[in-house]
């Protein structure tokens, strides 16, 4: 009888912890989009350190997401586009125009 019920409460646990993670829900609140240089070709570069808490990950700076890249599963930049928009330009330069229509 035990061993049925701790068969059952592990197999609740595991279908927990193991379910696939939607990759919006990897930038719902929570991210400093200020940690992100977006750049002219589409990538994203980590600033500075940055925490994605739904990953339960650091990034360290100096690293760039390529669009369509995929990181754990992520695009990256594809959701960095969507959380942050096209938020920064490189230090010292002009933030690229907006598109029209937006």
């Amino acid at each position: 009888m035990w061993y049925r019920i701790a068969l059952a409460v592990t197999t609740i646990i595991l279908q927990f912890f193991l379910r696939p993670v939607d990759a919006q829900s990897s930038f719902d609140g929570g991210i400093d989009c200020s940690a992100f240089q977006n750049n002219a070709d589409g990538s994203w570069t980590v600033l500075q350190r940055a925490y994605f808490p739904t990953l339960s990950v650091w990034v360290n700076a100096g690293v760039t997401f390529n669009p369509g890249q995929s990181y754990m599963d992520n695009d990256m930049a594809g959701n960095l586009n969507q959380a942050c928009g096209q938020a920064s330009a490189p230090p010292g330069q002009p933030a690229p125009p907006a598109a029209a229509g937006n």
